[in-house]
C-alpha cells in the first residue's frame, strides 16, 4: 500500500531530485515504488553502526542511489565497502555560528560542567559523567554538573537511575538534572566545560554547538564522530573510555582557567568550517550535479 502512495505522490509533483532522510526509505522508493527521480540517500548515524546488520535490499538501494551522503569523511570507505558501486559524498551538518560566547575568563563563585543530550544510557551515557565527577567532586566544591535533556519512557527511567546515582554519591548539591531547554545557547554561555561521554554519534550537534559557543569539550576517543571533530589538546580533550579517564580529562581543564580559555577559543574557531552557508553551498552543488547527471 505504501508503495502505491509513494508512487502516486511523486507522479503528482514530479520532483527533480528526492533526498531520502533515511536509507530504509530509499529501499522503498527505488525497489518497490519504482520512482523515476534520482534519489540521494542521507546517513544521520555512523555507517559502521548501521550497515553491518542492514538487509540486503537496503544495501542495494544505497548502492543504486544517485548519491549516498555521509557526515564524516571517514564514513566514505565504510559505505563503499558495504555497498559496492555506491557514489558517496561527504557533507557534514551545519553548525550555528553564535555571536554569544562563554565567558571563560570570568572569576566565578561556581563553575559548571554541562552536558546536553537526550537521556539515554546505551548511547549518551550521562551516568559516566556523574561517576567521573563523583571521583573528584570533594576536591572541587565550587564546581557543579548540569545535565540538560529529556527523553521518552526509557529516558524517564534512566533519569531516576541518575537521581539514585547522585544520591548514593551525595552529590545533590553539585549535580543537577535540568530537563529540556528551548534556548540551550543561554546555558552554554554560562558554562565552563562541555562533557560528552557518548558511545557513538553520527555528527554530534550538541557538542559542535557548544564548541561554537566557545566551550572546551571533553569526550571519548573511542567515539569516532567525536574523535574526528576534536584535535585533542587543541580544540578539545579526548580521553580513553571510562569514568577514571574522563575524570582526568575534566580535572585537566578544571585546574586551569587559561587552558579552558585557550581550548575554548580554538573550539569556536574550528566550527567555522561548518558554517551554514558553507554547508548549504555544498548541498546546492550536489543537487545541481545530480540533476545534470540526468
Amino acid at each position: 500500500m505504501i508503495e502505491k502512495e509513494i508512487r502516486h505522490t511523486f507522479d503528482a509533483i514530479h520532483p527533480d531530485v528526492i533526498v531520502s532522510f533515511r536509507y530504509e526509505t530509499s529501499n522503498y522508493m527505488l525497489h518497490f515504488a519504482h520512482v523515476k527521480a534520482p534519489v540521494i540517500t542521507m546517513f544521520h548515524m555512523s555507517p559502521d553502526f548501521i550497515l553491518p546488520d542492514a538487509p540486503t535490499g537496503e544495501l542495494k538501494a544505497i548502492a543504486e542511489s544517485a548519491r549516498a551522503q555521509v557526515l564524516l569523511k571517514r564514513d566514505i570507505p565504510v559505505v563503499e565497502r558495504f555497498c559496492p558501486g555506491a557514489r558517496v559524498v561527504w557533507i557534514p551538518n551545519a553548525v550555528p555560528q553564535y555571536e554569544e560566547k562563554a565567558d571563560l575568563g570570568k572569576e566565578k563563585k561556581t563553575y559548571t560542567i554541562i552536558n546536553a543530550a537526550r537521556l539515554n544510557k546505551p548511547q549518551k551515557r550521562q551516568h559516566l559523567l556523574v561517576e567521573a565527577f563523583a571521583k573528584v567532586a570533594g576536591d572541587y566544591p565550587n564546581w557543579r554538573v548540569e545535565l540538560w535533556g529529556g527523553g521518552n519512557d526509557s529516558g524517564a527511567s534512566y533519569a531516576e537511575e541518575l537521581r539514585e546515582q547522585i544520591r548514593k554519591n551525595h552529590l545533590e548539591s553539585q549535580v543537577f538534572l535540568k530537563g529540556e531547554s528551548t534556548h540551550i545557547i543561554d546555558e552554554y554561555t554560562k558554562a565552563d566545560i562541555f562533557c560528552f561521554p557518548s558511545a557513538y554519534e553520527g555528527f554530534p550537534l550538541a557538542m559542535t554547538e557548544a564548541m561554537s559557543a566557545g566551550l572546551p569539550v571533553v569526550g571519548f576517543k573511542s567515539c569516532t564522530a567525536v574523535a574526528d571533530l576534536i584535535d585533542s589538546g587543541k580544540n578539545g580533550i579526548l580521553t580513553d573510555d571510562g569514568a577514571d579517564a574522563l575524570a582526568r580529562g575534566l580535572t585537566f581543564l578544571m585546574d586551569s582557567k587559561e587552558k579552558r580559555e585557550e581550548i575554548g577559543e580554538q573550539a569556536k574557531a574550528s566550527m567555522k568550517d561548518y558554517a551554514p552557508e558553507k554547508i548549504w553551498n555544498m548541498w546546492e552543488q550536489l543537487l545541481n550535479e545530480v540533476v545534470s547527471d540526468e
